[in-house]
């Protein structure tokens, strides 16, 4: 049997794990009271920052994660597109009024799926959220794939 391997794009996910193979750090996650994500000029290695976490922190919680998209092994794509985004569009608000300067946009699905509105929602999208709100929790969710048919 041939393997038949998903069809390279290029794209980077904006939402990625740091577990995922070739996840790199493009933002790191700052404030107290409003939690908004600074971009870094350029993706790195997680080491390249040279910041110890304290045992039991998840790294999502600190930094923004890109890696390449992984298509249909992710629960969020539809097999055309990421639905994540198209829920975080649709569900939360701005965060900026300008396009934040991002290191991944020319290579970003979200970008190129949904443009300027998931730009202007990003910089407020972390991870790992202890107490994420419940319309957080609601763009989170991917789409029940049993129900569809």
């Amino acid at each position: 049997m041939i393997e038949v391997k998903p069809k390279e794009t290029g794209l980077r996910c904006p939402s990625g794990r740091p577990e995922f193979e070739g996840s790199k750090v493009f933002g790191v996650v700052t404030g107290v009271e409003q939690t908004v994500v600074n971009y870094l000029p350029r993706p790195v290695e997680q080491a390249e920052l040279g910041i110890d976490l304290p045992a039991g922190i998840d790294p999502a919680q600190v930094f923004r994660f890109t890696c390449a998209c992984a298509e249909s092994k992710c629960q969020h794509f539809d097999g055309a597109e990421c639905t994540l985004g198209d829920r975080i569009v649709r569900l939360l608000p701005t965060v900026t009024e300008a396009l934040p300067k991002c290191s991944i946009r020319g290579h970003c699905r979200w970008f190129r799926e949904r443009g300027r509105a998931i730009c202007l929602r990003c910089p407020g999208i972390v991870s790992h959220d202890d107490q994420p709100a419940d319309t957080v929790i609601a763009a989170a969710m991917p789409p029940d794939r049993s129900l569809q048919s």
